[in-house]
């Protein structure tokens, strides 16, 4: 008869959380001096263990989960060694007791992946939280992030926001498959799937690894046709997308992530040089490519291919396309779906073979082609963490969440995230709905902005006369700014940023309209101190002038106040001036905005030239400068 009287054991229940914690145990150690029993002939190295005694603990967690911390949910508190570690030690109290071992998910999902976990030196395997499905993602030479494996949705699946590129719950649900788990398409009863470009079609392929070539030894996984691929094919405002060169607005890609564009909707045709140069995948395969394309949007050429196709870091696969109950063109080809339309019948696709690349290519809309997805990593979702996560000289490409203009931005020697490209924000075009939330302004100063006008005519950006001098005569604002369109400049620029002059802004445009005579007071002031709003993204904005810290004299010391290695890593383009109506010195100087006040009517900003730089260069604010945006 065991007899413990007084009572010096007691029960220890070890609890885990099953989700994640696969086993958990608890064993006492004998040999030692305890407050229970001092000569320890009750010592047990399983339940029930003498109070004040040792006991080793361990959990173990299930594949794709971690080990988190340890909690006591029951009995008198007591002490763990290490509450953070799997195997560690827990002192039984003078009670029963009950402890838990803790976790949690260590998979990375799309949904809710930084930008940071995507890097460039290898893929990281993400998961799909619609469906659990892993994929492999990269940062490829573009700076984006892509998968490097091709989109595998289930046909059936019910598209939400919470998970998915779409704008509200149930939103989108994606059409049965074609087949099931089918190694070929022998066992296909309706051969008009993928036929008519009005339809909605999915083929999931399951473990078909040929895609209707004998050469292709890898998975093809899934076809889509266009109406699927873009989650019905509407724009932002639920109306069917057919405009040659527009863009849908949706996907079935995960949350967080959408289909590459082949042209831009502002621009009309992928064909054209603006349209085709702004869509997603010109940006990237010409990274792949030397910069260019010998035919503008397609080469007949091996070096995409070799660079970017199976089993390189991009991996474009050839996995042909599915129509009519067949595959087609399974091993020379790779056919890849965007989000822009040539038409009601026709969209735009890449279009991939080992010795030929189009990324302006289109074709019936009903066919089955398979789909990549590209981050949508944003200027206002770009964090701290993000920043820290970068290396001195490490570039990104950005979008700016306001018209989608992408740009590249880096970590320079001063330890900030700077923009390479200047901002080309046409805030003639946008409303306040547009900028609101997504602007380094409140939605109050962005109001301001409603009286913009372009640069044209010869009272933009006056030297003198009624703007300055009678602005109450002016309708509110009295902004009166101006812009000229992007245009790329090649003779004296440096570093990797586009070399676009953007937009030029007088100062009262580039403050948001805050920093302006008058600003719709009935007293036409000249403001004085640091601009605090301004036009750049949410979380971003103009870098200090003068001697201030963060400035642009912070920057160019940090260079060692070397010109060359300045104009290198802020690849600042000879923008020039715009003034009285016209432009000053584009090809010799660029100017560019600060937020520092230096004086009555003037502001501190930074001038370039192929032969000197400026760091604190004063201007009065009606010149038309540039404006780059450093991260906050």
């Amino acid at each position: 008869l065991d007899v413990d009287f007084p009572r010096t054991r007691y029960e220890l229940t070890v609890n885990r959380n099953t989700t994640y914690i696969s086993n958990a145990t608890a064993i006492g150690v004998c040999g030692e001096n305890t407050t229970g029993n001092a000569n320890n002939n009750q010592c047990n190295t399983s339940s029930p263990f003498l109070w004040g005694q040792t006991i080793n603990i361990n959990a173990t967690a299930s594949s794709g989960n971690e080990f988190t911390t340890w909690t006591q949910t029951e009995g008198t508190a007591s002490t763990f060694n290490d509450t953070t570690s799997a195997s560690t030690t827990f002192t039984m109290p003078k009670s029963d007791a009950t402890i838990v071992a803790n976790g949690k998910t260590s998979k990375v999902y799309m949904q809710t992946m930084l930008a940071s976990q995507c890097v460039t030196n290898s893929p990281t395997t993400v998961y799909d939280s619609r469906d659990e499905k892993p994929y492999t993602v990269q940062r490829l030479a573009d700076g984006k992030c892509w998968m490097t494996s091709n989109l595998n949705l289930a046909g059936g699946t019910v598209l939400s926001s919470d998970k998915s590129d779409v704008p509200s719950t149930n939103y989108y649900t994606l059409p049965v498959s074609a087949t099931t788990n089918a190694d070929d398409d022998s066992d296909l009863t309706d051969d008009t799937q993928f036929s008519s470009d009005s339809g909605e079609y999915v083929f999931n392929s399951g473990t078909t690894t040929n895609c209707g070539a004998s050469n292709q030894n890898v998975l093809c996984n899934s076809y889509y046709s266009w109406l699927v691929a873009t989650a019905g094919g509407k724009d932002a405002n639920g109306n069917a997308v057919t405009g040659n060169g527009y863009d849908t607005a949706y996907s079935i890609c995960p949350k967080g992530w959408k289909l590459p564009t082949s042209g831009n909707a502002s621009d009309g045709s992928a064909f054209s040089t603006t349209g085709y140069k702004k869509g997603d995948f010109y940006k990237m395969v010409t990274s792949y490519t030397g910069g260019s394309l010998a035919n503008g949007y397609y080469e007949s050429a091996a070096t995409f291919y070799n660079n970017a196709g199976p089993g390189t870091t991009p991996n474009f696969l050839l996995a042909g396309g599915y129509y009519s109950g067949s595959f087609y063109n399974g091993g020379p080809s790779g056919l890849y779906w965007s989000a822009s339309s040539y038409s009601g019948t026709l969209a735009y696709l890449l279009t991939v073979n080992s010795g030929y690349v189009h990324l302006a290519n289109h074709d019936n809309r009903g066919y089955g082609f398979s789909v990549r997805c590209l981050l949508s990593e944003t200027m206002q979702g770009f964090s701290a963490t993000d920043a820290a996560s970068m290396s001195e000289g490490e570039t990104r490409m950005l979008k700016d969440a306001r018209d989608g203009q992408d740009y590249t931005v880096a970590k320079l020697a001063d330890g900030r995230v700077w923009m390479l490209d200047n901002l080309a924000l046409d805030i003639t075009t946008l409303t306040v709905d547009n900028m609101k939330g997504k602007t380094n302004a409140t939605e109050a100063e962005l109001k301001y902005l409603k009286g913009v006008t372009t640069g044209t005519t010869s009272n933009k950006y006056a030297t003198s006369g009624a703007i300055v001098s009678n602005a109450n005569s002016y309708s509110v604002p009295h902004i009166n700014s101006g812009y000229i369109n992007t245009t790329d400049n090649t003779s004296n620029q440096w570093g990797v940023g586009s070399h676009k002059y953007g937009i030029l802004y007088n100062y009262c445009a580039a403050s948001a309209g805050t920093y302006c005579y008058g600003n719709g007071d009935s007293s036409a002031g000249s403001p004085s101190g640091n601009a605090t709003s301004d036009i750049c993204p949410s979380g971003w904005s103009m870098p200090a002038g003068g001697s201030n810290a963060n400035s642009y004299n912070t920057l160019y010391t940090a260079y060692s106040s070397n010109d060359t290695d300045f104009r290198n890593a802020l690849s600042a383009p000879l923008s020039g001036v715009f003034r009285s109506g016209y432009d000053y010195r584009q090809g010799t100087y660029g100017y560019f905005w600060s937020s520092t006040y230096n004086s009555a009517g003037n502001m501190y900003g930074l001038v370039v030239g192929s032969s000197t730089v400026g760091p604190q260069f004063v201007s009065d604010r009606l010149s038309g400068f540039a404006v780059r945006c450093v991260l906050q």
